[in-house]
């Protein structure tokens, strides 16, 4: 008698067959996804060619900065890059609490210096009258 190999008899879990499902079908999904994006990009390709636009994003062939009209490299800051002037007020606020601290360094936080220190209760504008601030310089 020869060796010949067994059936092999396949169990599948239900509950196993079901995300096994959901997944084939997700995936069949994005294949969807995929085939309409590269339709997309073949009409955009086309209405290139016939506007006689230059086809794709493209690296500039200018430097970014030399002047090239087409690309701004400001839109790639937002105003959370530009740190607003600080206000008379603020500044008055920092420097009574930068001189307080280094009259006073017992009463810097460990690991700040008497800057980072009056930064922040100038940026918070902490009060001067009521912390037992030194008014006078």
């Amino acid at each position: 008698m020869a060796n010949q190999p067994l059936p092999v008899e396949l169990r599948i879990p239900a509950a196993l067959s079901k995300r096994l499902k959901r997944t084939l079908r997700a995936l069949a999904r994005q294949e969807d996804i995929r085939d309409r994006l590269d339709a997309l990009e073949r009409r955009v390709e086309q209405l290139e060619r016939q506007n006689g636009l230059p086809t794709g994003i493209n690296a500039p062939t200018e430097p970014i900065g030399s002047g090239h009209h087409a690309m701004d490299p400001g839109i790639f800051f937002n105003d959370a890059d530009d740190i607003p002037p600080a206000s008379k007020a603020q500044q008055d606020l920092y420097e009574a609490w930068r001189s307080h601290y280094e009259r006073n360094p017992g009463e810097i936080e460990a690991g700040k210096t008497a800057h980072e220190m009056a930064a922040l209760k100038a940026a918070t504008r902490s009060p001067i009258g009521t912390a037992g601030i030194d008014q006078q310089p």
